[in-house]
């Protein structure tokens, strides 16, 4: 699906179709034509004016195969592929906005030395190399969880603790229709109680 009509080739009025999106709003189907961008073209592409983002696939970066694993062969820059419609602070550290400190975070927390390597490399663009050191994301991920205390409380005898759950909706119901279960779990027993409910 595509709202941007320069991409169309061939184009196909049809205007008698609406398509559902996820949040049940109904959208008009204009036309149905084929694309061809710089990356791939599409047949059948569904031309939609109500859109507010091209679902037309882009290509942001291509590897090949070497082993095991996948050598990053081309990356287009990120504010290169980036919409002006796209809100980008929240991908940014606690620092200033620097596309050094992006790719870091964009690429899992990569080392620094590795993002110097792709950035001699050009895989990246032009990159000017600073310190990652005060990264709060990689700071948080080294710190060790404490162990939960014990507990303080022991049961003695039966419903004298009793834990209980309720988890829901599942996308697939049980042959009865029911989407939830409620359970019950006696703590000096460990018994366990199970009620399905719609």
């Amino acid at each position: 699906m595509s709202y941007l009509l320069l991409q169309f080739i061939s184009f196909n009025l049809n205007s008698s179709k609406s398509i559902v999106s996820a949040n049940s709003d109904s959208m008009l189907l204009k036309g149905i034509s084929s694309v061809d961008t710089s990356s791939v073209a599409l047949s059948d592409v569904y031309y939609i004016l109500s859109l507010t983002m091209n679902l037309a696939p882009e290509v942001v970066g291509t590897s090949q195969r070497q082993g095991d694993f996948y050598v990053l062969v081309h990356f287009r820059d990120i504010h290169d592929t980036a919409s002006s419609s796209v809100d980008l602070s929240s991908f940014w550290l606690n620092r200033s906005s620097s596309t050094f400190y992006l790719c870091h975070s964009q690429l899992g927390h990569v080392s620094s030395s590795r993002l110097r390597f792709l950035a001699c490399a050009r895989e990246l663009g032009k990159l000017d190399a600073q310190d990652i050191s005060d990264c709060s994301g990689c700071k948080l991920a080294k710190l060790s969880a404490l162990p939960f205390n014990n507990s303080v409380f022991s049961s003695y005898a039966p419903f004298d603790l009793v834990h209980s759950d309720i988890w829901g909706p599942s996308s697939v119901s049980t042959k009865g229709g029911s989407k939830y279960y409620v359970s019950f779990i006696d703590d000096f027993t460990c018994y366990t109680y199970v009620y399905l409910m719609k």
